[in-house]
């Protein structure tokens, strides 16, 4: 069977017959049991995409990036005490939030705005019906990430508790809660904060040669996963808040040109010139640069040269998809981003912009690794151990 035209459909199709072979022309009860168990595979197969980070990553506005929307609440400290799993091929919009001492509720689209109640730390909410909250079930589509027809399994997106609280009993329960999420995961978004790369890749070493500030214990986790369960587990690196890095090209080229026009007078037609030719120069520099650090570390962490490393900012692709809805505050913001694009590239500014927040990017990697990588290695390896079985029969 090729790999490209395996379907969840044939596949039980071939264990309905091969079950029915076994019942009529040989009472193999432990081959029995090893189908049901496929069978079961296919029909409740749950593939799980962890997105992690280390704090202020930004990691609520990189899933509300994915809602299109201000869904999950955001802030500079951390804002989850719990794990989030998200259905976003889910048609109706709600919430079930699960409780360690009561029964669930849930909440309609109406009600889903104290969702930023139910997943703070018990000790932020003033009133009780906000504690002791085990995990919360939330089911809202992403934008533009309608691949169901495409996968005929389940995908559930899961945004982990925030890390580095203010310590004591709350940190260890959300690194506990963190690793847990990692251990199920079968593909985990990283997110990194371009402007706290260097602490995010844990570089420095204690005397045993440990990573001394991995404190959340992601990259040891992740680590572990990997030399586990090598290709049945994956990770993509995700550089958050990569428009910082746009616009530090800009201010670079700013001083560049500022030393040329010091050298000597030049006119204006000059420096828009020369201004022209240092920035094109220096597009992407910082960019490159952000993402090779990444990859090089990621290399090694994970011993394989294929890793897979995407610069995105969040925050301007939300501003992007919003857009009649943002705020007077986000319109100026993403105007102002804008206005460079435009003045640097003409006609291709908005090309350009895509291109430069990486976001669309970084969708169209997971949606083809899914429909064409992941869940296609679930299914391949039901139809060689099928094909086996059916060989040895026939022996």
């Amino acid at each position: 069977m090729a790999k490209q035209n395996i379907t969840k459909q044939k596949l039980l199709e071939s264990i309905e017959s091969f079950q029915n072979y076994l019942k009529n022309y040989h009472n193999d009860k432990n081959l029995q049991i090893e189908l049901l168990k496929h069978k079961a595979t296919l029909n409740n197969r749950k593939y799980q995409v962890a997105v992690v980070a280390n704090m202020s990553s930004g990691k609520s506005t990189f899933i509300n990036a994915l809602f299109g929307a201000d869904v999950l609440p955001t802030s500079t400290k951390a804002t989850t005490d719990c794990a989030t799993y998200i259905h976003p091929f889910a048609r109706e919009k709600y919430a079930e939030v699960y409780f360690d001492n009561k029964n669930s509720i849930r909440l309609n689209e109406k009600e889903l705005g104290e969702l930023q109640e139910y997943a703070k730390k018990d000790e932020d909410c003033k009133d009780s019906k906000y504690h002791n909250v085990a995990n919360i079930h939330l089911y809202y589509p992403f934008r533009n990430f309608d691949i169901k027809n495409k996968i005929d399994f389940e995908i559930i997106f899961v945004d982990t508790p925030g890390p580095n609280s203010n310590g004591g009993d709350y940190a260890d329960k959300h690194k506990t809660a963190t690793k847990a999420v990692l251990q199920q995961a079968n593909l985990v978004l990283f997110l990194l904060d371009y402007t706290q790369l260097d602490a995010s890749l844990c570089e420095k070493k204690d005397d045993g040669g440990n990573n001394q500030e991995d404190k959340q214990g992601l990259w040891h986790t992740i680590e572990d996963r990997k030399s586990k369960d090598g290709e049945k587990f994956d990770v993509f690196f995700v550089v958050n808040k990569i428009d910082i890095a746009f616009a530090e090209n800009l201010t670079q080229a700013d001083k560049k040109l500022n030393i040329e026009k010091a050298k000597a007078n030049i006119s204006k037609a000059e420096e828009d010139k020369l201004y022209a030719e240092i920035l094109n120069g220096l597009l992407g520099t910082h960019e490159r640069e952000a993402i090779e650090k990444v990859e090089k570390v990621a290399k090694r962490h994970l011993k394989n040269d294929n890793v897979r490393v995407f610069g995105v900012s969040s925050q301007i692709h939300l501003y992007r998809v919003k857009g009649d809805a943002l705020g007077r505050t986000e319109r100026r913001n993403y105007n102002d981003f804008k206005e460079h694009f435009a003045e640097i590239y003409g006609d291709k500014a908005e090309e350009k912009l895509i291109e430069c927040i990486g976001f669309e990017k970084l969708m169209k990697a997971i949606e083809d690794f899914l429909c064409e990588t992941a869940i296609q290695s679930v299914m391949q390896g039901i139809s060689n151990d099928l094909l086996n079985k059916v060989n040895e029969r026939k022996e």
